[in-house]
């Protein structure tokens, strides 16, 4: 009963303010948090060269500060503390039993509401990891599902996309690292995704939306980053 009066409280003052929850979906390795970092400006949440994120993070608007939800309930944190807490290498299979995170910064993208949410990525070596990404499905408003060229969509992703069509979430399909395609290959992963979606019958929102965490903006290498801000 406690934890549904929390529930409770949470969805109250997610209403109040006006909070819209946007989560960003797909196999591990696929940028998710490079992707956020981009969106908001900063390095808000940690990145590597392996499967990272353990424990989905939220990145709100606000003074830069953090805070663990744990068992016991929020837990305000140093900055320097989060790898320790919510990474696969300081956390592994969230031993630690770190139930979210949440990560203010001052992002205008973010000061009329919207929460961005980076997940666990699907398919890396722990169950748990899978387990935490699902779990946030039914928190969301919404959804950017995160897919790649090596390998281009894969069936854990597409699944994600006829979850998300069943529960009527909406979600955009955005290949990530175009700026690491040439032209001729980024437009035949496109034309691979389109078809792999439309065949499972997952109904995305628009486009299949192609970006690069790095590149510039508008570039060849980027060409779709200020369709995919816009759609935020």
């Amino acid at each position: 009963i406690p934890v549904i009066a929390e529930e409770v409280d949470a969805l109250r003052a997610r209403a109040a303010e006006g909070r819209c929850y946007v989560a960003c979906l797909g196999q591990f390795k696929r940028g998710t948090s490079s992707l956020l970092n981009a969106l908001v400006g900063r390095a808000a949440v940690p990145t590597g060269v392996v499967p990272v994120t353990s424990v989905p993070l939220v990145v709100r608007y606000g003074a830069p500060s953090v805070r663990v939800r744990l068992d016991a309930g929020w837990r305000e944190v140093a900055p320097d503390a989060v790898p320790e807490l919510v990474t696969e290498r300081g956390n592994p299979g969230n031993t630690r039993g770190v139930r979210g995170a949440e990560l203010f910064v001052p992002s205008e993208l973010l000061r009329g509401g919207l929460c961005l949410v980076d997940t666990p990525g699907l398919g890396s070596t722990s169950d748990a990891n899978d387990a935490a990404a699902l779990d946030v499905l039914p928190r969301i408003d919404a959804a950017l599902l995160v897919t790649g060229p090596e390998p281009p969509i894969t069936a854990d992703e597409l699944a994600l996309a006829r979850e998300l069509t069943r529960t009527g979430t909406p979600f955009l399909v955005v290949v990530s690292k175009a700026d690491r395609m040439a032209p001729s290959d980024r437009a035949e992963v496109r034309e691979f995704t389109r078809n792999a979606l439309d065949h499972a019958g997952a109904m995305p929102r628009g486009r299949v939306l192609e970006v690069s965490a790095v590149a510039r903006p508008g570039s060849k290498e980027n060409p779709d980053w200020r369709d995919l801000v816009e759609a935020v």
